[in-house]
């Protein structure tokens, strides 16, 4: 091989040594980038997922009229929040008469008492940000309820409202006839909240006013009264199953043939069955 071959040669292999270098190196250096980009971007992922999993830090205030012992003391609205991922990091019942109490009823336009208020990470969750909005509204970073839990003590007025009394209406001669005391359980779910329950006989000398009074045709049934015009649910359901009174009070009466359920007819004193579709 003569000198110059020879001189190309190196010059060649020289050339591929540094190239071969120049790769090794920027393979090391992606390496090590790639490797420290993912690194990071696990750190943020983890640090936003210990983050997304972390309870929401929230505040609660309960303003109410210890003297009014029929209102509702939102328990069970405190124990369905609390059941959401929370932390209470500090929780205060003020007495809607102190300055404090004052302050807020007048800042966020409090009509009624018992109020609550929730501040903090009150939007941290979807799922909190949808029961703030079934229930009241967000303002300047504060959940107000706004929902009345009745009953309830209006401020302007001063009085009690949503306290309704029950009568439950039978006839102890039909054994047949269905339990009047299931309607406990179906007006629960209208958000009643009963303050006194009166049992009755066709016989008895209650149960023959009411029955005049009304016109009741049809037992068992149950006469509602008290302020009931602040259930709207209730007051839009009711004119399909009875009838609400010139003084305010819901009978039920139509409810009796579309449930089917088995009753006394009072106007021929025999008894109703649908089972069978024959009267008794």
């Amino acid at each position: 091989m003569n000198k110059n071959n020879l001189l190309t040669n190196i010059k060649i292999n020289s050339n591929l040594f540094w190239s071969l270098t120049v790769i090794f190196l920027l393979t090391i250096i992606g390496g090590l980038y790639f490797s420290f980009t993912t690194e990071n971007l696990l750190k943020v992922t983890v640090a936003e997922y210990k983050e997304e999993q972390r309870p929401a830090n929230l505040e609660i205030t309960l303003i109410k009229d210890s003297s009014c012992q029929e209102c509702n003391n939102l328990d069970g609205v405190l124990h369905s929040i609390k059941q959401e991922s929370i932390k209470i990091t500090q929780e205060k019942i003020l007495e809607y008469t102190e300055e404090e109490a004052k302050n807020l009823l007048t800042k966020y336009s409090i009509k009624t008492l018992p109020a609550l208020l929730i501040t903090g990470e009150i939007n941290k969750s979807a799922d909190l940000t949808k029961i703030w909005s079934s229930l009241g509204q967000s303002d300047d970073n504060t959940f107000i309820l706004r929902y009345n839990f009745y009953p309830v003590k209006d401020l302007e007025t001063n009085k009690i409202q949503g306290l309704t009394d029950i009568f439950l209406l039978s006839d102890l001669s039909c054994q047949e006839c269905y339990d009047v005391k299931q309607h406990l359980a179906i007006l629960s779910g209208f958000g009643l909240s009963l303050n006194q329950v009166t049992n009755t006989d066709t016989s008895s000398k209650l149960g023959q006013e009411l029955i005049k009074k009304y016109q009741i045709k049809k037992v068992p049934t149950i006469v509602l009264t008290g302020n009931l015009n602040v259930f709207d649910s209730l007051k839009k359901t009711w004119g399909q199953v009875g009838t609400i009174e010139t003084d305010g009070a819901y009978v039920f009466r139509d409810g009796l043939d579309k449930m089917k359920i088995i009753y006394k007819d009072l106007t021929s004193n025999k008894i109703i069955t649908f089972a069978s579709s024959t009267n008794k």
